[in-house]
């Protein structure tokens, strides 16, 4: 590693530790870094969400409280848009949730579980390599070890996930979330930003 690498990566970890929580909206945060076109993903992943949850005061709820462990799978597919490289991925989340708290003044506990709202999402590398296959993605990588990757991407979660109208907490949103994103990766070698 060269004395500018370590340097840099020293940086990073110090501004990183400015702030005492890290939080993170995406499970697969390597989404711009270059998959070789034929590549087949599938993952897993695990989070858990804890947090106050404040009602209107015409529902006489206090002090909510929210536990959820949610698992994730998905699936990830590089294609190519001309000569860019873009990606397909699915994601679809369960959830295990427990609500604590005092309606009209009584301790109360909620538990459910099901599926939450599916999302699936394309992106598309603007900046950084061409769409490649896999030797011709190394040899990129090998000849090119300081690179910077910039895309844009469209996600849209659809609202098949558990949903109730006549419940107050619900696993899924009961509507379509659209969420344009833009991202960027810069590799320092073996340092990732």
């Amino acid at each position: 590693m060269s004395k500018n690498t370590f340097r840099n990566f020293w940086i990073i970890l110090w501004l990183m530790g400015l702030n005492s929580y890290v939080f993170s909206q995406d499970i697969e945060p390597r989404r711009w870094t270059p998959l070789p076109l034929g590549t087949h993903v599938i993952g897993a992943g695990y989070a858990f969400a804890n947090s106050d949850i404040y009602f209107d005061p015409v529902l006489q709820t206090e002090d909510v409280k929210q536990n959820m462990d949610i698992i994730a799978v998905s699936y990830v597919q590089p294609f190519k848009i001309g000569n860019k490289l873009a990606r397909v991925d699915v994601t679809i989340p369960y959830v295990f949730g427990k609500w604590e708290g005092k309606i009209s003044g009584e301790p109360k506990t909620l538990n459910r579980q099901g599926f939450a709202d599916p999302r699936i999402r394309v992106s598309l590398n603007l900046i950084g390599p061409n769409a490649m296959n896999r030797v011709e993605m190394m040899e990129y990588i090998k000849a090119n070890p300081v690179n910077t990757m910039l895309g844009v991407s469209l996600a849209v979660n659809f609202p098949l996930g558990q949903y109730a109208e006549d419940r107050l907490i619900n696993l899924g949103n009961n509507r379509f979330i659209i969420r344009p994103q833009i991202g960027m990766v810069h590799n320092w070698g073996g340092v990732v930003l």
